[in-house]
């Protein structure tokens, strides 16, 4: 399991946020996302590889940058 931080430039409104949110509400791999609107940042918690998460991101035409990713314990209550 990871912990992937990601700048997100555009994303400075709900409307972004909820774009974001249903591109992942599919992904099984997704465990948890946390918006930062003001600072533009996303934290999610995933089973996947983080380039997966930005390479989703992408594909909404989002540019972003991975600032931090991490394993983390997998035994957190999400």
């Amino acid at each position: 399991m990871f912990q992937t931080v990601l700048k997100i430039p555009q994303m400075d409104c709900p409307s972004e946020e909820q774009m974001i949110r249903m591109k992942f509400d599919s992904n099984p791999d997704i465990l948890s996302l946390e918006f930062d609107l003001q600072n533009r940042t996303l934290s999610v918690i995933h089973n996947s590889e983080p380039g997966e998460i930005q390479n989703q991101l992408g594909s909404l035409k989002f540019s972003n940058e991975i600032l931090e990713s991490k394993k983390i314990n997998s035994n957190l209550n999400l």
